[in-house]
């Protein structure tokens, strides 16, 4: 079940990509089935956790495309709530990116770019270096208004990010 939840989290992060917010909620209902099926032992919890994750995210994922601010911030808001229930970037992680990043993405959605602003800043004190934080730093800082903020964490982003241009988006 572990290995197909990571198969269905796949199949929705691509659907996400589209913009088809059925199918991604189609996967991430089938992760909450399977999750009724991980096996009991004691490595239960920590499958319980991983496997919410995926589903809340994609259940974020699949509300950023709606436009529907309030479930997708339920729902990051859960998924960071699992991943900071121990270290975030711990062995083995939950996630392999911090989904508070996504979680300050919806808040900005929602017309919240100092909710965003600061929940970024938290996460930048545990979780340093990630571009996509800094993207959203950056979104924040501006529809504040403070375009100097916002040239910093671009700049900051650009040292971080590896690869080619730079195209990211809030959903």
């Amino acid at each position: 079940p572990l290995q197909r939840i990571g198969w269905r989290y796949a199949r929705g992060e691509a659907a996400a990509r589209r913009g088809d917010a059925r199918a991604v909620e189609q996967e991430a209902a089938e992760i909450a089935r399977l999750r009724e099926a991980l096996s009991q032992g004691p490595m239960r919890e920590f499958a319980q956790a991983f496997s919410e994750v995926f589903q809340k995210v994609l259940e974020g994922r699949a509300a950023m495309i709606r436009h529907d601010w309030p479930a997708a911030i339920a729902a990051y808001g859960r998924a960071a709530e699992l991943q900071g229930q121990g270290p975030e970037g711990g062995d083995p992680p939950l996630v392999w990116f911090p989904t508070r990043r996504s979680l300050a993405a919806a808040l900005l959605a929602s017309g919240d770019p100092a909710g965003a602003r600061d929940k970024i800043v938290e996460l930048l004190k545990d979780w340093p270096s990630d571009p996509y934080s800094y993207f959203v730093l950056a979104e924040a800082h501006e529809a504040l208004g403070d375009h100097a903020a916002a040239a910093r964490a671009r700049a900051d982003g650009r040292v971080e990010w590896i690869g080619g241009a730079m195209s990211l988006g809030l959903a």
